[in-house]
C-alpha cells in the first residue's frame, strides 16, 4: 500500500513540475519581449536626444554663423 501511495505522490509531483516548467517558459518569453521593448525604447530615446541636441545647439549656431557671413558679404 505504501508503495502505491509513493507512486501517486510521485505522479502528482511530476505533473506539478510539468505545469511549473510550462509557466516558467511562458514567463521567460514575456521577459524577453519586455527586454526587447526596453531596448527599442532606449534606442528611440537616444535618437530623440540627438535630435534635441541638433535643434537646440547646433542648428542655431549654424544659422548664427550663416547670418553673419551673409551680412558681412552684403556690406
Amino acid at each position: 500500500m505504501e508503495l502505491q501511495q509513493c507512486y501517486k505522490a510521485q505522479s502528482r509531483v511530476s505533473e506539478q513540475l510539468v505545469v511549473e516548467i510550462a509557466e516558467s517558459r511562458t514567463l521567460k518569453a514575456v521577459v524577453q519581449e519586455k527586454e526587447t521593448a526596453v531596448d527599442d525604447l532606449q534606442n528611440e530615446l537616444t535618437a530623440m536626444r540627438l535630435l534635441i541636441f541638433l535643434f537646440m545647439f547646433l542648428i542655431p549656431k549654424v544659422m548664427y554663423l550663416y547670418f553673419f557671413e551673409v551680412t558681412a558679404f552684403c556690406l
